[in-house]
């Protein structure tokens, strides 16, 4: 289900745009893609941690899992969240 919401909401930006194109609501659109995209990552995010924990799991069977997964969603977090947010700071 959060992949499928995932999608829906990386897929949202550009059904809007097809919606409000030529009406003058650039910013609107700027700003709804921001939070959908936003949001999109972290539901895609999620969903891999939860496929990777599964399957972890089932071949694992181990206490490691959980120190793997968070692992994973925390290089996520780091390449797609703060990184650039540290980028964005410093170029001002």
């Amino acid at each position: 289900m959060i992949a499928a919401l995932a999608v829906g909401l990386l897929i949202a930006p550009a059904a809007f745009h097809r919606v409000v194109f030529r009406h003058q609501q650039k910013e609107a659109l700027l700003h709804f893609a921001q939070w959908t995209s936003l949001l999109g990552l972290v539901c895609t995010a999620l969903a891999i941690g939860g496929s990777c924990a599964l399957v972890l799991m089932v071949v694992l069977v181990d206490r490691a899992v959980p120190l793997l997964v968070g692992g994973l969603l925390t290089v996520y977090v780091l390449l797609w969240f703060v990184i650039p947010v540290i980028v964005r700071l410093r170029s001002r």
